[in-house]
């Protein structure tokens, strides 16, 4: 009866299992003992298993949980095994609802589409380069990157180098986040409020919380995401160091395969306060991928790391509290910054006058509350904090270890219900309530607009122009609609159906200094193109003159993509730019 009760708990706990195997190894040794030593080698076996067992119960992996849209995966042991884990995990998805395959293709594919656009030497390397060094990477890789990439490309049935293909072709986006501390906060301790801007590519991307726990002496670890990301854009450890990983906009190495350290997941493995967590990312041979990491521990420490691939600089003047919104802040990597556009900017002052008026008073409740923020735009778009494009929302406590994620989707994440996670084991803390306009008129007009917006740049990008343009003609006057974007929307249209003197009739009236930096001077761009296209070569130059003008005038919002494709534009007639054909038609979430 015994046995049954055990094997019948071990079938429905594989951490259970692994607790019961570790109690069969220790009584192997237990019987060889002398009779002498048995009585203290039986307490000590029975306090090893009692823990044992319990760890097991806590883990309880690998194991799969849906909470509203939310995936939260348990996976324990080694990183190649963790990998096979999350594949076998998100396979139990009923295929219409969620396919790793399709997920596998769309990335894999991004991942070719921005190839296209690197130097010779990336498209050398990954021709060359990759089926020789893919299967070297792992030796001298301590983050476990790699060992989990070659567990996720087995458990796919793909080659280790294409597994590695696709997870990088899902590195891309923006973030919106705040760090508090000290007085700024309620308890004095450390928070963190995230939202993260992802596309979700048209659904199929879904939040996912993936809960590490590995062997070999690394802590359990907190890393939240997409499914098979391999990286956190939010993450908490056992010790309460928690990281927020927002993407560097234009370095001038975002990222490197030549051996890297992939230091944002060590820093969780490794890493108990801010300082060993700086140390590990200054110290780093190479990090690996650039990015701005913000930092909080349990003693209520903060920081912020900023690295290219290569190199890290440490913000020294960050007193309680500060915001990040992918532009750099210190001087070494502004140096590094190729592209630095004003929508960063613009989030930022939101963020900040978000934050501002709870100072001092900063609980997980007004964090959650502040990530809702839509104060300062009435329009669709990424230039609040609580924007269109708000794939994940998070929010983490250190000294509690507890990280809150929304379990709403995009667009309307940050209005969700928050649930709590702990890296050890189930979270203590309680939920944070959804916000009370969520299913309320006002919201759902919002995710209905958005999803009219969502078709018209799908309906564009499969040239099926007569629909994009009745799709944005049922949202035309729309108070939610920003007017300049619908007017570069349809300008697009006219110019794909083969119109130039109509489309540059429409972008003509958004070259003036209130329109937002970014879309005035692509406008100033498609009208050379236009101009070139037509034959008006004279007219072309002298729009190519003066886009450098207004840049030249606008420092602050260096685009140096853009730069060059005016010069170029000087030097010989543009037919097709990347920097406008590539972008999105309107500023949605896609």
């Amino acid at each position: 009866m015994v046995r049954l009760i055990v094997n019948n708990l071990a079938d429905r706990s594989p951490g259970l299992r692994a607790a019961i195997a570790h109690f069969k190894a220790r009584a192997v040794d237990f019987v060889k003992r002398p009779p002498r030593a048995r009585a203290g080698l039986l307490a000590l076996l029975a306090v090893s298993f009692f823990v044992h067992t319990l760890k097991a119960r806590a883990a309880d992996c690998p194991r799969r949980e849906d909470i509203g849209d939310l995936i939260v995966l348990r996976v324990c042991g080694d990183y190649r095994e963790m990998g096979r884990q999350e594949v076998a995990l998100l396979e139990q998805e009923p295929p219409q609802r969620y396919s790793l395959m399709r997920q596998y293709a769309y990335q894999r594919m991004a991942y070719y589409r921005g190839l296209a656009h690197a130097s010779l030497g990336a498209r050398l390397f990954d021709k060359l380069g990759f089926p020789i060094l893919v299967p070297l990477e792992s030796i001298g890789d301590d983050s476990g990157y790699f060992h989990e990439s070659h567990g996720i490309g087995d458990a796919l049935g793909v080659s280790r180098a294409n597994a590695l293909r696709f997870q990088l072709g899902g590195l891309a986006g923006g973030s919106t986040v705040f760090v508090a501390t000290g007085s700024a906060t309620a308890d004095g301790g450390a928070i963190i409020g995230r939202d993260v801007d992802w596309d979700d590519h048209y659904g199929l991307l879904r939040p996912a919380v993936v809960i590490y726990s590995p062997k070999g002496g690394a802590q359990s670890f907190i890393s939240v995401c997409w499914p098979l990301a391999g990286g956190p854009a939010v993450g908490m450890n056992s010790s309460g160091l928690a990281l927020s990983f927002n993407w560097f906009d234009g370095p001038d190495d975002p990222l490197t395969l030549l051996f890297p350290g992939w230091t944002v997941r060590l820093v969780l493995e490794k890493a108990h306060t801010v300082a060993e967590a700086e140390t590990l990312f200054t110290r780093a041979r190479r990090p690996g991928i650039a990015g701005f990491f913000s930092l909080a521990d349990a003693a209520g420490n903060i920081g912020l790391v900023e690295c290219t691939a290569s190199t890290c600089a440490v913000d020294q003047n960050l007193g309680t509290w500060f915001s990040q919104t992918n532009n750099a802040l210190t001087p070494q990597m502004i140096a590094h910054q190729t592209y630095r556009p004003e929508r960063n900017s613009i989030r930022k002052a939101a963020m900040d006058n978000a934050v501002r008026p709870y100072l001092g008073r900063i609980s997980p409740q007004i964090a959650a509350y502040i990530l809702r923020n839509r104060a300062n735009s009435p329009y669709i778009g990424d230039l609040t904090v609580a924007n269109a494009g708000t794939f994940i929302s998070a929010v983490a406590q250190p000294n509690t270890r507890t990280l809150w994620v929304s379990t709403t989707r995009q667009p309307l994440a940050p209005f969700g219900e928050y649930v709590p996670f702990s890296p050890d084991g189930p979270a203590r803390a309680v939920a944070l309530p959804a916000d009370p306009r969520l299913g309320t008129p006002v919201l759902n007009h919002y995710a209905a607009v958005v999803e009219k917006l969502r078709q018209a740049v799908r309906s564009f990008d499969q040239r099926r122009l007569s629909d994009a343009a009745r799709t944005l003609n049922e949202v035309r006057g729309d108070p939610l609609v920003d007017p300049t974007q619908l007017a570069w929307a349809r300008a697009r249209i006219k110019w794909a159906e083969g119109d130039g003197a109509k489309a540059a009739g429409l972008l003509r009236p958004l070259d003036r200094d209130d329109v937002l930096f970014d879309l005035r001077i692509r406008t100033i761009l498609a009208r050379g193109i236009i101009a070139d296209q037509q034959g008006r070569r004279l007219h072309a130059v002298a729009l190519y003159r003066y886009g450098l003008q207004v840049m030249d005038a606008h420092p602050a919002f260096c685009a140096d993509d853009i730069r060059q494709e005016f010069m170029r534009g000087l030097r010989k007639p543009i037919r097709r730019s990347p920097e406008i054909d590539d972008e999105p038609i309107i500023d949605v979430p896609t």
